[in-house]
């Protein structure tokens, strides 16, 4: 049996509260499975106004998408997720990621080693929320033996792990728990090797829930160059017409 297909709605965090709220109740109402908002610098608070949505909805999944342990440490994300989750009956996902580069340079936080930053913040999110300790001594993180959460979380919470270049995307595939595939730059002359990884992260998904073959798989990207169209991942040589 085939893991079901979920839909999602993605919001920018720069409406007004009250427009998440019925925008969340009308996607609820509407049959959707998850209601995601963005965290980006400067703008409104994603986790807050998802606590206004706990309170509005009965059974949608909630989402950031995405926090980052620059702005905002692990830690405080672990304390974040656990709470959420406890106010939302356990309908919080959680969304992470390395952060846009430009955004760390507007407030002066060096954006250093996003791989290991994000594979090391997943590891201690998830420990915490797990029960156990989460001391670590690694190439981002330096935690002592203090670092357990004071309260017992209400379950793990599934973290998503946003992503854009193909290392990213490897390394979300081995310790997320899904990807949230709304952030990745697909405009006319970005890096094809982005266009072939995020195909051939859909042509493995879909391998996995259907098992459907990835020479099935074609990825049309808006373009019409021909590098611009893919199936299972791999570019085509030339435009294939849908009818032919």
């Amino acid at each position: 049996m085939t893991a079901p297909f979920r839909f999602s709605i993605r919001l920018n965090n720069d409406l007004a509260v009250s427009d998440y709220m019925r925008l969340a109740r009308a996607a609820e109402e509407s049959g959707f499975d998850q209601f995601w908002i963005s965290n980006d610098l400067f703008l409104k608070s994603s986790p807050v106004i998802l606590a206004a949505l706990a309170s509005e909805t009965q059974r949608i999944g909630l989402g950031t998408c995405i926090l980052n342990p620059y702005t905002i440490d692990p830690a405080e994300i672990a304390m974040m997720a656990a709470t959420l989750d406890e106010l939302s009956g356990n309908r919080f996902h959680l969304g992470i990621a390395a952060g846009a580069r430009d955004f760390m340079k507007w407030v002066g936080i060096e954006h250093r080693s996003p791989l290991a930053a994000v594979r090391e913040s997943v590891k201690v999110i998830r420990a915490l929320l797990s029960g156990e300790p989460a001391k670590l001594d690694g190439e981002y993180l330096k935690w002592s033996d203090e670092s357990y959460l004071r309260f017992r979380a209400p379950r793990t919470t599934p973290i998503y792990v946003g992503a854009l270049g193909p290392k990213m995307l490897a390394l979300a595939g081995e310790i997320g728990d899904g990807v949230p595939l709304v952030t990745i730059d697909l405009r006319p002359g970005r890096e094809p090797e982005r266009k072939a990884a995020l195909a051939t992260a859909i042509a493995d998904v879909l391998g996995e829930i259907a098992g459907i073959k990835p020479e099935d798989v074609y990825v049309l990207f808006r373009e019409n160059p021909a590098e611009n169209h893919y199936c299972g991942g791999k570019p085509l040589a030339d435009w294939v017409p849908a009818d032919g």
